[in-house]
């Protein structure tokens, strides 16, 4: 159960760093110049997720495939050299497909806007060191689905962090910890439901590619530790428990173009991952105010 109330929810609860630099984490380091606006797609997303069900002989009894195309309108802007702002405003396309053993196969399909959301960094310490505080709101105004329950619309939810940056051997890394409280929230049938909080810690490094001025190849691992959801009321069970994500691609950026390109794979236990795999584009324009 589980694993079906995080595969139809994970579009709009996974927002937290989805708009993110350089890939999924966050830099300390202020991403754009003073008075500066960056707009367009970040985070353009394809996801794949399959599991199968089995009964205690081990065989299989429904094969569930999860897919998910994402497309966030985002802006960022940099007040000052200390703070800059973020919204994104995803358009998410779903597709559930069940397939009982011997039966006929199920298909649910749904678009429209998902939660929107907001955020902020500002930079606390400037040094070698670089450390930050952020704090991302997932505002739940997303549409409401009469086939995939909880799969645009979610609670309130509150995510700060503490991000910090440094140059070493000729990277550039970045770790992230942060904490996503999960408020509670009524599905589609009225019904209370509350995704489990999630500890996130994150590392990441970032490498300048000199054979090709402006291309950066970056690398990323994230840990999360999940708390129990609840579902009218009850804790579901088998719901806390521990995920990772291993991440790899580049970013390219010419004059005001960025671009970035990234493929992030989730490790560990199949039970509590989001997706199998998940691609990450993004193509965004800068603009001096």
């Amino acid at each position: 159960m589980r694993r079906l109330l995080l595969c139809v929810a994970v579009f709009v609860a996974q927002t937290g760093f989805l708009f993110a630099e350089p890939l999924v984490l966050e830099q300390a380091d202020n991403v754009l110049a003073p008075k500066t606006a960056e707009v367009g797609l970040a985070d353009i997303a394809y996801q794949y997720d399959q599991a199968k069900i089995t009964d205690n002989s081990g065989n299989t009894v429904n094969t569930l495939t999860n897919t998910a195309i994402i497309v966030p309108l985002f802006a960022r802007y940099a007040v000052n050299p200390k703070l800059e702002c973020k919204v994104s405003i995803p358009y998410t396309s779903l597709n559930n497909k069940s397939e009982p053993t011997g039966g006929a196969s199920i298909t649910a399909t749904d678009a429209g806007l998902s939660d929107q959301t907001i955020g902020a960094k500002y930079k606390l310490y400037d040094n070698i060191w670089k450390i930050s505080g952020a704090a991302d709101i997932n505002v739940p105004l997303g549409q409401k689905s009469s086939t995939i329950t909880s799969g645009f619309r979610n609670g309130l939810n509150i995510k700060p962090a503490v991000l910090v940056s440094r140059e070493w051997k000729k990277l550039r890394w970045n770790f992230n910890l942060a904490y996503d409280y999960k408020s509670e929230y009524s599905d589609e049938n009225s019904v209370k439901q509350k995704l489990g909080d999630e500890l996130s810690a994150g590392i990441g490094a970032e490498y300048d590619y000199a054979k090709v001025k402006g291309l950066t190849v970056i690398a990323e691992f994230i840990y999360d530790s999940l708390q129990s959801a609840t579902s009218a009321g009850s804790t579901v069970s088998g719901s806390s428990g521990s995920r990772m994500d291993g991440v790899i691609g580049a970013r390219f950026n010419k004059g005001n173009i960025k671009t970035k390109l990234g493929l992030d794979i989730s490790l560990g236990d199949e039970k509590y991952r989001l997706y199998d795999y998940k691609i990450i584009a993004g193509i965004t324009y800068l603009v001096k105010c």
